[in-house]
């Protein structure tokens, strides 16, 4: 299996690729991307084969239970979009 392919599926799946495919590698074992949306963080990391959106009040260490999460194959854009649905309904209660 060639290096490209075996570098690609690593990305998609935790560092069990690594050693399936006796890649070194120093990527971290869940990468997460953190978004700034209306004065909330959305923390957005790898789940399964799909994302989950960890939503963050202003001021808060402790997620929303209402974050969502994705296991099937979907893109992160998929799960941004409703985290951000999520804070504006949110907003638009208070």
């Amino acid at each position: 299996m060639p290096a490209r392919l075996a570098t690609r599926l690593h990305l998609c799946r935790p560092a069990e690729a690594c050693a399936r495919f006796k890649l070194k590698c120093n990527e971290p074992r869940h990468a997460m991307t953190a978004i700034e949306y209306k004065g909330h963080r959305i923390e957005v990391s790898p789940v399964g084969k799909g994302w989950r959106a960890a939503i963050f009040a202003p001021g808060s260490t402790r997620a929303m239970a209402d974050s969502p999460s994705n296991l099937e194959k979907s893109r992160s854009e998929e799960i941004v979009a409703e985290a951000k649905r999520i804070i504006d309904a949110r907003l638009h209660d208070n």
